[in-house]
């Protein structure tokens, strides 16, 4: 009888695994402990993925609940604990035992597609996909909870739980600090460096666009987290801060690539050959009349820098004349202040008119995104582990009653003109349409996506 080959090829790649009926889908989670003298983790990752009872959702959104806002969100694992290897450290049963407590273990999560198949010499091989399958990477943080049914909760944050655990003063050496300056202190501390293997190499320095000209001054940040600091600083400088599955430290522009990083098949009449038919529902599609503002003011001097008194201002807003076109006389009058919640936040170093010019592009960049009225939609799907906040992707959905080989009846509705109309009558039809994502969130027990977007229309 002849060897039966799962696939006729060796040749896959990450759409070709998405778009199957059947796919070879993987879950894997791995944990690195605290030794008790040095207080440094293991070198090497210790897998869990057997004693998992449910893994629960990751996910991350940018701009989606209020402009500015970075939330990069965790996860619960309910844990087999009948063999009392997630008690605490003092159980001589526990993983920890020996090590210090599971609070801050490092831990992170892959997921993926396996292609499997059979060269010509009889050899099965495994090829993974993505290539880099983490999905997740934080720390264990939290109250660990312990049930009568051997089970526990490990409460997992993403690794900018890391920055949130410390405050300014506690790793920042300079009374004030450049955003790029202290990304590169972030780089070199040893309270930081361990829960990113050690290395520099995990901060990217140079994503950090050259306008980062702002500085926060010192004496004045006692109380505020390091991820507060950096969360404001990005948000003055129209930046995303943000930290990959890998692992890696990253501050990048909100500008969205030229290039569509994926195709978005659900409902209609023809199926894609090539991604698919990966959209299961659509949940909302429409304007958010909440993310619309008619004006940006945005304050960059509180300290009377440049002997003027109180605080400068650049502002940008639309019309308010009143058209049928005018969006202001649509949706209303509504004002976006960017600021730091102190007031403390500067333009240093500069002249008034280079601080005027840098403030004026930032207030029009801010303005340029938050003043149009562009469609947001909500959709579930597969499981889609590779796609990153703001990639460029383009939707194509029709959700009317379109049945190309049906009979006419229930297909179309015969108007007063005597005429088969398509019944698209208050349907979501998109056509190859583009949008940037704004918050990704995977649900790893039902291996399914949810994705929301907003339109580029371009």
């Amino acid at each position: 009888m002849p060897i039966l080959q799962p696939y006729i090829t060796a040749s896959s790649s990450i759409t070709k695994e998405i778009k199957k009926a059947h796919s070879r889908v993987f879950r894997r989670c791995y944990i690195k402990r605290r030794d008790t003298t040095t207080g440094l983790f293991e070198s090497n990752w210790q897998e869990i993925t057997n004693d998992i009872k449910r893994w629960g959702q990751i996910g991350s959104n940018v701009d989606y609940e209020r402009y500015g806002s970075f939330n990069f969100l965790g996860t619960n694992l309910i844990m087999d604990n009948s063999k009392g290897r997630y008690s605490p450290a003092t159980s001589d049963n526990s993983l920890w035992y020996g090590y210090m407590s599971q609070q801050r273990t490092l831990i992170k999560i892959e997921a993926g597609f396996v292609h499997q198949w059979l060269d010509t010499n009889g050899i099965w091989h495994n090829d993974t996909y993505p290539s880099d399958p983490t999905i997740f990477r934080g720390i264990i943080s939290g109250a660990i909870n312990y049930n009568d049914q051997d089970e526990v909760v490990l409460p997992l944050k993403p690794l900018m739980q890391v920055f949130s655990d410390f405050l300014y003063d506690d790793i920042f050496l300079a009374a004030g600090d450049y955003l790029d300056s202290a990304v590169t202190e972030l780089s070199i501390s040893d309270k930081i460096k361990p829960f990113f293997d050690n290395t520099s190499s995990n901060f990217d320095i140079a994503s950090i666009p050259s306008v980062a000209a702002q500085k926060w001054p010192g004496g004045q940040t006692t109380d505020l987290s390091v991820w507060k600091f950096i969360e404001s600083m990005a948000r003055q400088l129209n930046l995303v801060p943000y930290i990959t599955p890998a692992g890696v430290f990253k501050v990048r522009n909100k500008t969205v690539s030229s290039t569509t990083a994926f195709e978005f098949y659900g409902a209609g009449p023809t199926i894609n050959t090539e991604y698919g038919q990966t959209i299961k529902d659509v949940t909302y599609y429409g304007v958010n009349a909440n993310n619309f503002y008619s004006k940006v003011i945005y304050q960059y001097n509180w300290t009377n820098l440049f002997t003027t008194t109180g605080p400068l201002y650049a502002v940008t807003s639309l019309s308010s004349t009143i058209t049928g076109s005018n969006l202001v006389w649509e949706y209303g009058a509504k004002a976006l202040t960017v600021s730091d919640s102190d007031g403390d936040f500067d333009i240093v170093g500069l002249t008034l008119p280079t601080a005027q010019a840098i403030a004026n592009s930032l207030c029009g960049q801010i303005f340029n995104e938050v003043s149009r009225a562009d469609e947001e939609i909500r959709f579930k799907t597969t499981f889609i582990p590779h796609l990153n906040l703001l990639d460029r992707v383009k939707i194509t959905y029709d959700s009317s009653d379109y049945t190309s080989n049906q009979t006419l009846w229930d297909a179309y509705n015969w108007d007063t003109e005597l005429t088969w109309d398509d019944g698209a009558e208050g349907a979501i039809v998109l056509q190859n349409e583009p949008f940037k994502i704004l918050s990704i969130q995977i649900d790893l027990d039902n291996l399914e996506t949810n994705f929301v977007c907003r339109a580029l229309n371009e």
